[in-house]
C-alpha cells in the first residue's frame, strides 16, 4: 500500500478534489440553501472515474519504481510524471479555499 500512498492516491485525490471544488464553486453563487449545492452519488462516481483516468501510466510506474519495484520496459519512465509535491500543494490550496466557503 505504501507505493500507492506515495504518489498514486495523492494524484487521484488531487484530481478528484479539483472536480469537487469546481462544482461547489460553480453552484455556490446562485445557491440560497445548502440543498442547492448538494452533490449526488452519481456526481461522485463520475468524478472518481474521471480522476482515475487523469492519473497517468507514467505516474503509476514511477511511483512503484521509487518504492523499489523494477520495471522492465524500454520506455522512458520520467515523462509526464505528476509531481507528488505539486499534488500536496494543490490539496492545501483547495482546503484553504473551502475553509472560507459557507452556505446558509
Amino acid at each position: 500500500m505504501q507505493p500507492l500512498d506515495q504518489g498514486i492516491i495523492r494524484a487521484f485525490k488531487a484530481h478528484y478534489r479539483s472536480r469537487l471544488v469546481k462544482r461547489i464553486i460553480s453552484r455556490c453563487t446562485p445557491a440560497s440553501t445548502p440543498d442547492q449545492v448538494a452533490i449526488t452519488a452519481l456526481d461522485a462516481v463520475n468524478w472518481i472515474a474521471a480522476a482515475w483516468n487523469d492519473v497517468t501510466q507514467s505516474t503509476i510506474a514511477n511511483t512503484f519504481g521509487k518504492a523499489g519495484f523494477q520495471h522492465h520496459s524500454s520506455s522512458n519512465q520520467d515523462e509526464d510524471v505528476e509531481d507528488p509535491n505539486a499534488a500536496d500543494e494543490s490539496i492545501k490550496k483547495l482546503e484553504s479555499l473551502l475553509s472560507h466557503l459557507k452556505v446558509n
